[in-house]
């Protein structure tokens, strides 16, 4: 997900992501992943405060095909 820039410090991520998070718990989804790039500070941030917690204990793995 993102907000284009001109549109960020709004609420507008913030609106969706709440809006995905009632829809997600009305179909019985509890548990969310999100992926942040290590250097998306700003981004870091936004999860950080919506009450998301950064996780230590997963690897994450991908390849290129």
């Amino acid at each position: 997900m993102a907000v284009a820039p001109g549109y960020q410090n709004q609420g507008l991520g913030t609106q969706l992501v709440n809006k995905v998070i009632e829809q997600l718990q009305a179909v019985g989804i509890h548990k969310i992943f999100v992926n942040v790039m290590k250097d998306n500070l700003a981004g870091q941030s936004f999860w950080q405060h919506l009450k998301f917690v950064k996780r230590s204990d997963v690897i994450r793995f991908n390849k290129i095909i």
